[in-house]
């Protein structure tokens, strides 16, 4: 074997590696110079552009609670950290593990749409081996594919009223069947029974492929793959019917929009005028403020991560692209 084509990784040996040409290049460097300072220009406008207006709310009480306590401040103004400590962890740390439950929920349904995906191009890929009426099966098991994939779609798009906070899925006397959050649920019922209509159909294509003479070892791969595939479609179903726990949200809340700021406004006050003054402690606090608003935020966001029209959700048009593009490529190959 020739040593000289052997090529060996500095990074995959953990030592570093610089390119000299692009380091003395002045025209890469002044582009990515520009790169990032745009994006640090984006990063800052698209955060108060996608704010919310709990969290504008949040600012103005922030704004108006410093310009209170600033005229006030003397020399009894406390400054100290040791009594936010409680606020740490009676506001931080459940918004922080908020946002993990939500990450978390999402990272569950990303990982659930690919399984979906590649259980639905295996159906649809099944090799025939039984004649004519193992072929027709066959299409009708591919055709029942995409039918469970189109419901699914339908199920998962469905949108609830308020179903960014609260959702409360019980029927008063006075609320019969024209009010709205039972309709909703009678609409979510519905798709989801047509999706499980579509699984009990897949089944009996199993059946029919087993009749028309195909193979078992063709007939037990599709049957396979439909308990796989509803297996999965229960995780996706799971989180969407599933939310995170509504008093953890209600308290991460109210806590971080109203009570967070009024607390921290004391703090800001109170730091050294000799070092900071009022309208530097005034951006500190309304940047710091904003930070907990954007985490706040994108819980609300990633609470349906399924909703195409928030900032970071799943795109359900991309996976069904996905599947058909697919399909269709591994038809030309074969």
């Amino acid at each position: 074997m020739n040593k000289a084509n052997i090529v060996v990784s500095l990074r995959s040996k953990g030592l570093s590696s610089i390119n000299k040409s692009s380091f003395t290049d002045i025209n890469f460097q002044a582009i990515c110079f520009a790169t990032e300072a745009l994006d640090i220009i984006t990063s800052f406008i698209i955060n108060y552009a996608n704010l919310s207006w709990t969290g504008w709310i949040s600012l103005a009480i922030t704004i108006f609670a410093l310009a209170g306590l600033t005229r006030t401040a003397g020399e009894s103004s406390i400054s100290s950290l040791n009594l936010y400590f409680p606020l740490f962890a009676t506001i931080i740390l459940p918004l922080i593990g908020l946002v993990f439950f939500t990450f978390s929920r999402r990272h569950k349904a990303m990982l659930g749409i690919a399984q979906t995906k590649a259980l639905v191009v295996g159906l649809c890929l099944l090799p025939s081996n039984g004649g004519e009426l193992g072929n027709q099966a066959l299409d009708d098991m591919r055709q029942q594919a995409c039918v469970i994939l189109d419901e699914v779609h339908k199920y998962l798009q469905h949108k609830r009223p308020w179903s960014r906070h609260f959702y409360l899925p019980y029927i008063t006397p006075s609320s019969m069947p024209n009010d709205t959050l039972y309709k909703a649920s009678r609409e979510l019922g519905v798709l989801q029974r047509n999706t499980h209509l579509a699984l009990h159909a897949a089944h009996s294509c199993c059946s029919r492929m087993a009749e028309a003479g195909c193979s078992d070892a063709v007939v037990l791969c599709a049957s396979d793959r439909i308990v796989a595939l509803h297996a999965s479609l229960e995780v996706l179903m799971g989180i969407k019917e599933m939310r995170t726990p509504l008093l953890l949200r209600c308290i991460v809340r109210w806590f971080t929009s109203i009570v967070m700021p009024i607390f921290l406004a004391s703090f800001w006050a109170g730091l050294n005028p000799n070092f900071v003054g009022p309208a530097v402690a005034g951006l500190l606090a309304i940047l710091s403020q904003t930070s907990l608003m954007v985490l706040l935020d994108l819980t609300v966001i990633l609470e349906d991560p399924f909703d195409d029209t928030a900032l970071d959700a799943l795109s359900l048009y991309e996976m069904m692209d996905h599947v058909h593009a697919t399909d269709d490529m591994m038809r030309l190959i074969a």
